[in-house]
This record gives C-alpha cells, sequence and structure tokens, in this order.
C-alpha cells in the first residue's frame, strides 16, 4: 500500500535536499520511494491561486513514519 505524504511550499532545490537525504539513508527512487513536484500556478482571469508543493509516495510504511517524525516542521501549514 502506497503512502503519500504532502510537502508544502518548497522550491525544487530544497525538495532535491530532501530527496538526497532520502537516498543517503538507502532509499530506492522508484522501488522505496517516488516524489512529484506541482509548481505555483494562478489562473489568468479567476480567483483561484494554487501553491507549489510536492507529494512524496513511499511504498513501505516505516520510510513514510521516518520521513514525516524528521520532516515534520515542513509540514506545518503557518
Amino acid at each position: 500500500m502506497a503512502l503519500e505524504v504532502i510537502v508544502k511550499h518548497l522550491v525544487p532545490t530544497e525538495i532535491m535536499v530532501i530527496v538526497r537525504d532520502l537516498r543517503d539513508q538507502g532509499l530506492e527512487q522508484g522501488q522505496d520511494f517516488d516524489f512529484s513536484y506541482t509548481p505555483e500556478r494562478m489562473e489568468l482571469f479567476g480567483t483561484n491561486n494554487y501553491h507549489r508543493f510536492t507529494t512524496f509516495t513511499f511504498y513501505n510504511e516505516k520510510w513514510s513514519s521516518w520521513f514525516i517524525l524528521k520532516y515534520s516542521y515542513l509540514m506545518l501549514d503557518v
């Protein structure tokens, strides 16, 4: 079962620091985790603005728990 964790507001360079940390922990992208960055968007004539976020998908519950514990400060929506 895949578990998704959303991290908001980080730019791609900040996300890549996290991805490198996951790889340094021995996780393999495509097997243990994946990630998807969604850039900030704004509708031209609408009032809908979409903030950037990254979805991390973990394929093992222990890694998603580790990630949440280590990076929980990034998930605060202040």
